[in-house]
């Protein structure tokens, strides 16, 4: 999200908020791919072993003169 407001006689102040998971839900990214041996699979076979972060929230303020 991006905003700015001029500021006499020359400024301009921009205000930026980015943010990432916003949410906070679970983002996998890996799953784990081991089968097991034989006909009988393992336990964990397709759960999720790895996921992406956390809520990423990032604000920055520029001013221009």
């Amino acid at each position: 999200m991006w905003k700015f407001f001029r500021i006499k006689p020359h400024g301009k102040l921009d205000v930026v908020v980015e943010a990432f998971n916003l949410l906070n839900r679970m983002n996998v990214t890996q799953l784990n791919a081991v089968y097991g041996f034989g006909a009988v699979p393992l336990a964990s076979f397709g759960r999720p072993i790895e996921a992406a972060s956390a809520r990423h929230i990032q604000f920055s303020v520029d001013f221009e003169f």
